[in-house]
């Protein structure tokens, strides 16, 4: 029904193998089809290669080429595109309360959300640049030990970190950070009593940060089973 292209390695390819990799995929999908217009094949090449999450490409008898936050697609136009392999939630889920400190298993997930405090000088050397978009580093004190995980809700606002006391509306941020459409209805968001503390692989609030005055910090981190 589709093909998936890991977009860092299709990238990766010299131009000639990527052109050939789509032809290929188009004629597995659509193997009456005989003459490929070399047009098609050029203007999917430019938006598999430079688009953003959410470009699309328009293919022979259908077809489609969707590129998403690290794949793309060539599968019927219209046809729901794959979920990336992040943690989510069930889109109907309701809340599910974190172990603080502990382990939350995401329900029909092999996703594990680890919960530990530590002290600010415990904090490995590097937390403050942080690669790995599933782990965060919260002040303890400010975020409390009263949280749950939730999907998205009507009218939802944080202050993403680096726009001090501004909020911005949750579904401008998703537009803004090219959020995958198929996700944003389970992306986990972590909240307290006080509201969104993490937009949960992608931003912490302004208010939750770890602050020179932080002695004790909540380190979160989602990792598979």
């Amino acid at each position: 029904e589709r093909i998936v292209f890991d977009l860092a390695g299709w990238r990766a390819l010299p131009t000639g193998l990527q052109r050939s990799t789509l032809r290929e995929a188009i004629h597995h999908l659509r193997r009456s089809l005989r003459n490929i217009n070399f047009l098609h094949v050029e203007n999917a090449l430019l938006v598999a290669r430079d688009g953003t999450t959410g470009d699309q490409a328009t293919l022979p008898q259908n077809l489609m080429l969707v590129v998403g936050y690290d794949q793309f697609t060539i599968a019927d136009a219209g046809a729901p595109q794959p979920l990336p392999d992040w943690p989510l939630l069930p889109s109907a889920g309701g809340r599910l309360p974190v172990c603080v400190p502990g382990t939350t298993l995401l329900p029909e997930s092999d996703w594990v959300l680890g919960a530990t405090v530590l002290s600010r000088a415990e904090l490995p050397s590097a937390w403050r640049t942080n690669p790995n978009p599933w782990r965060a580093f919260l002040d303890a004190h400010v975020v409390g030990d009263s949280l749950w995980l939730q999907c998205r809700q009507p009218g939802d606002r944080f202050q993403p970190l680096g726009m001090g006391a501004q909020t911005v509306k949750l579904a401008d941020f998703f537009t803004d950070q090219k959020v995958p459409r198929s996700v944003r209805d389970r992306l986990p968001l972590l909240v307290s009593p006080g509201g969104i503390v993490w937009v949960c692989g992608h931003r912490v609030d302004e208010r939750a940060r770890v602050t020179d005055k932080t002695r004790q910090v909540l380190v979160l981190h989602f990792y598979h089973a």
